[in-house]
């Protein structure tokens, strides 16, 4: 984390010393003299030590600080963390800023619209140098209570890091999580990102409406998964977005929500098996799943997002996917660690997949599994129409290498309304023997190659390999798309021979033709770059520069 060069927040033993220099003030303070809204629109975005500092320049200053709707509790300069006597001492500051939030009328405190608390344990080295008995239980507690006087404040959006886990968390209890955060009807939002932190689900049950929109719980631990998502389903009537990110304990995902638009799951760790996911939700428009091979039951009719990451041994499955009517993007990487498990599910995951993706317009392929699977031959499948731009990832091994190129051949056949192709690869179409020239490509007459508009080839290919097969594949699109006008090839300054192979070929196509440095920048910005005809902007990244332009 990046730590701020601020000095620490000052003590409450400076309070007396504040009202005394009020009358100092020179009359021409502008900064006191602003509107309070003014002042927290400077205040809020800055991290808690400079908000304390500037508390200490005047009692107005202090009461304007202590009234400020959004709190940065994070970015501690490290002299002020590096003991735990320091490290209560901030914590103690903290109460105090809460208790200065009072009303006038003595019972309610000042609504706080935004608490963003960040707190790291300490150094390795902590534990070994400091003689205190249960340090982190006693941080841990002056965490809660510090989240249950934000919560007292109205609070509305809560986003919480704590800790970072190590082997030292494993022998200890984990800290119930205050369940008042989730009984709280003003917040609106709750990001919870708690190492060795548990959320007890009978808690928050006593909560049968919860104004929630957006809950994301990330390394945290839940007592009881299946009440806990009866909780998110009877509860919470208007959440919108539920993002679950290797959360303990959730055996048995079952969520049924008439608000819901977004949904992330990730349980690829390991340590929390996945046993069941069932997803009703007639607004979900979203959904990014990532954990291994289990059924899946996704019913979700307005569905436009797909983003499916499945690995494991067990068939996958998918009910329903015809309903996936009104899917426009998908991205797919799905891998079985079972050998020999292709010959037997083959005919059913290419139907699934086919199924699934039949509406889409971008697909991405992220592995070689799925390439094979979506273009198997022997399998009738229909064309998929929809599909514009096709985004290709994978890494073959030599054992793969004599079959890539035909699969990724009949994959295009499905396509015939393709015309932004990208490929990230490590030796994709095999190595120089395999002998798929541009003559062989000219045989599968693809009906996409005369639309086809934009290519982009990023390149993982050692000086060995030059000429390999997508150099001719690079050829072939360079001879025969009449209405190509881009190609990008991104790869190393090394491959110097691979850059001069399609080089020669460019004077056969109207097409600008640019050779990218990989890893210079983000390739998306470097080609939004491109297309906006920003030449001097990528000239300095450029291996090959392109010409000037009027």
């Amino acid at each position: 984390m990046k730590r701020s060069q601020i000095a620490p927040p000052a003590s409450a033993s400076a309070s007396d010393e504040v009202e005394d220099t009020d009358a100092k003030i020179n009359k021409d303070d502008r900064f006191s003299g602003l509107p309070d809204e003014v002042v927290h629109r400077i205040l809020s975005p800055l991290p808690y030590s400079d908000v304390i500092r500037v508390g200490s320049l005047s009692k107005r200053c202090r009461q304007v600080g202590s009234s400020i709707p959004t709190l940065n509790f994070s970015q501690f300069p490290s002299d002020s963390t590096d003991t735990f006597d320091k490290r209560l001492e901030l914590l103690a500051s903290l109460d105090n800023f809460f208790s200065r939030r009072q009303l006038a009328n003595g019972k309610d405190k000042i609504r706080l619209q935004t608490f963003d608390l960040e707190w790291e344990f300490p150094h390795h080295g902590f534990e070994r140098d400091t003689n205190i008995p249960n340090w982190r239980d006693n941080e841990a507690r002056r965490v809660c209570a510090s989240i249950r006087n934000a919560v007292d404040c109205r609070l509305e959006n809560l986003s919480v890091f704590y800790g970072i886990w190590s082997s030292a968390n494993a022998k200890r209890e984990p800290v119930e999580f205050p369940c008042c955060a989730f009984n709280c009807g003003s917040l609106k939002s709750i990001d919870l990102e708690m190492f060795d932190t548990i959320i007890k689900a009978r808690s928050i049950a006593t909560c049968t409406v919860s104004n929630l929109v957006c809950l994301r719980l990330k390394e945290v631990t839940v007592e009881d998964g299946d009440g806990f998502c009866k909780w998110v389903s009877s509860a919470c009537r208007f959440l919108k977005e539920l993002v679950l990110k290797d959360v303990a304990r959730l055996q048995n995902i079952t969520i049924e929500s008439p608000s819901l638009k977004s949904f992330r799951l990730h349980l690829i760790s390991g340590w929390s098996p996945l046993h069941h996911l069932h997803i009703s939700a007639e607004k979900l428009e979203r959904v990014n799943i990532a954990c291994n091979g289990r059924p899946l039951e996704i019913s979700a009719p307005n569905l436009r997002y797909l983003r499916m990451q499945w690995r494991g041994t067990k068939m996958m499955n998918i009910r329903n996917p015809g309903e996936f009517n009104r899917l426009e993007k998908a991205e797919l990487e799905v891998v079985h660690n079972q050998p020999g498990v292709e010959m037997e599910t083959a005919s059913h995951d290419q139907f699934l997949l086919s199924s699934v993706v039949q509406s889409v317009k971008v697909l991405a392929l992220h592995d070689r599994w799925t390439i094979t699977t979506l273009s198997k031959e022997g399998c009738t499948a229909p064309p998929l129409h929809n599909v514009w731009c096709l985004r290709m990832s994978t890494w073959s091994f030599d054992e793969f290498d004599n079959n890539l190129v035909p699969t990724v051949a009949s994959l295009f056949k499905r396509l015939p309304n393709l015309n932004t192709l990208e490929i990230y690869v490590s030796h994709l179409f095999g190595i120089p023997e395999h002998g798929f020239d541009s003559a062989y490509w000219q045989l599968q007459n693809l009906d996409f190659i005369s639309q086809l508009k934009h290519v982009t080839l990023e390149l993982e290919v050692s000086e060995g390999f030059n000429d390999s097969n997508l150099i001719e594949f690079a050829r072939y699109v360079l001879e025969h798309a009449q209405n190509l006008k881009k190609m990008a090839v991104i790869c190393e300054p090394s491959q110097s021979r691979l850059i001069s192979s399609i080089r020669s070929v460019t004077s056969t196509s109207n097409a600008s033709v640019v050779f990218l440095e990989k890893g210079s920048i983000c390739t998306s910005v470097i080609w939004h770059a491109y297309s906006a005809g920003s030449v001097q902007e990528l000239n300095n990244r450029l291996i090959d520069p392109l010409p000037d332009v009027a």
